[in-house]
Protein backbone atom coordinates (compact mmCIF):
# COMPACT_ATOMS: atom_id res chain seq x y z
CA UNK A 1 0.00 0.00 0.00
CA UNK A 2 2.77 2.28 0.99
CA UNK A 3 4.86 1.51 -2.30
CA UNK A 4 1.47 2.65 -4.20
CA UNK A 5 1.40 5.78 -2.89
CA UNK A 6 5.16 6.26 -4.22
CA UNK A 7 6.98 5.47 -1.25
CA UNK A 8 9.95 2.94 -0.74
CA UNK A 9 9.16 0.26 1.88
CA UNK A 10 11.70 -1.34 3.99
CA UNK A 11 10.48 -4.28 6.53
CA UNK A 12 11.35 -6.01 9.61
CA UNK A 13 9.57 -8.93 11.50
CA UNK A 14 10.26 -7.40 14.73
CA UNK A 15 11.40 -4.53 16.84
CA UNK A 16 14.81 -5.41 17.55
CA UNK A 17 15.65 -6.54 13.62
CA UNK A 18 13.85 -2.90 12.86
CA UNK A 19 16.51 -0.98 15.05
CA UNK A 20 19.71 -2.52 13.94
CA UNK A 21 18.18 -2.06 9.85
CA UNK A 22 16.95 1.69 10.54
CA UNK A 23 20.35 2.33 12.47
CA UNK A 24 22.15 2.18 8.76
CA UNK A 25 19.11 3.79 6.85
CA UNK A 26 17.42 6.29 9.10
CA UNK A 27 18.47 9.00 7.07
CA UNK A 28 16.68 8.02 4.06
CA UNK A 29 13.53 7.03 6.24
CA UNK A 30 10.75 9.09 5.65
CA UNK A 31 8.53 7.15 8.12
CA UNK A 32 8.22 4.55 10.39
CA UNK A 33 4.93 2.40 10.57
CA UNK A 34 4.95 -0.42 13.45
CA UNK A 35 2.50 -2.82 14.49
CA UNK A 36 2.08 -3.12 18.16
CA UNK A 37 2.16 -7.45 18.22
CA UNK A 38 5.14 -8.80 17.56
CA UNK A 39 7.57 -11.36 18.56
CA UNK A 40 10.72 -10.47 20.75
CA UNK A 41 10.09 -6.58 21.06
CA UNK A 42 6.48 -5.14 20.10
CA UNK A 43 5.54 -2.50 18.97
CA UNK A 44 5.57 0.40 22.06
CA UNK A 45 9.36 -1.34 22.95
CA UNK A 46 10.54 -0.39 19.64
CA UNK A 47 9.71 2.91 19.59
CA UNK A 48 10.53 3.62 22.93
CA UNK A 49 13.86 2.34 22.36
CA UNK A 50 14.45 4.28 18.57
CA UNK A 51 13.73 7.27 20.54
CA UNK A 52 16.24 6.38 22.97
CA UNK A 53 19.60 6.15 20.08
CA UNK A 54 21.91 8.80 19.09
CA UNK A 55 21.69 8.11 15.66
CA UNK A 56 17.28 8.44 15.84
CA UNK A 57 16.52 11.45 13.97
CA UNK A 58 12.71 12.68 14.58
CA UNK A 59 11.79 10.05 12.08
CA UNK A 60 7.68 10.10 12.31
CA UNK A 61 6.50 6.91 13.78
CA UNK A 62 3.09 5.03 13.01
CA UNK A 63 2.02 2.34 15.82
CA UNK A 64 -0.57 -0.36 14.04
CA UNK A 65 -2.72 -2.30 15.52
CA UNK A 66 -6.41 -4.46 15.31
CA UNK A 67 -6.56 -3.13 18.82
CA UNK A 68 -7.36 0.50 18.97
CA UNK A 69 -8.83 0.87 22.57
CA UNK A 70 -7.69 4.78 23.84
CA UNK A 71 -5.24 2.79 26.23
CA UNK A 72 -3.09 1.46 23.40
CA UNK A 73 -3.27 4.63 22.02
CA UNK A 74 -2.33 6.95 24.98
CA UNK A 75 0.91 4.45 25.70
CA UNK A 76 1.88 4.53 22.28
CA UNK A 77 2.06 8.26 22.36
CA UNK A 78 3.88 8.02 25.74
CA UNK A 79 6.26 5.65 23.99
CA UNK A 80 6.73 8.58 21.34
CA UNK A 81 4.28 7.41 18.80
CA UNK A 82 3.95 10.44 16.34
CA UNK A 83 0.27 8.70 15.47
CA UNK A 84 -2.22 5.64 15.51
CA UNK A 85 -3.26 3.56 12.60
CA UNK A 86 -6.16 0.63 13.79
CA UNK A 87 -6.15 -2.41 11.43
CA UNK A 88 -7.91 -2.64 9.12
CA UNK A 89 -7.10 0.08 7.01
CA UNK A 90 -7.14 1.04 3.20
CA UNK A 91 -4.97 3.06 0.93
CA UNK A 92 -7.44 6.32 1.90
CA UNK A 93 -6.97 6.12 5.73
CA UNK A 94 -3.07 5.32 5.43
CA UNK A 95 -2.37 8.58 3.27
CA UNK A 96 -4.51 10.58 5.62
CA UNK A 97 -2.18 9.48 8.45
CA UNK A 98 0.74 10.85 6.61
CA UNK A 99 -0.59 13.76 5.80
CA UNK A 100 -1.95 14.96 9.58
CA UNK A 101 2.24 13.66 9.68
CA UNK A 102 3.56 15.94 7.19
CA UNK A 103 1.59 19.14 7.87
Amino acid sequence: MLQELGFAVSEAVNGRLALEKLEGEIEGTTVIFSDISMPEMDGFEFCFKLMQQPWYNGTPFVLVSTESDAKNVIKGLKFGADDFLPKPFDKEIVAQVLMRIFQ
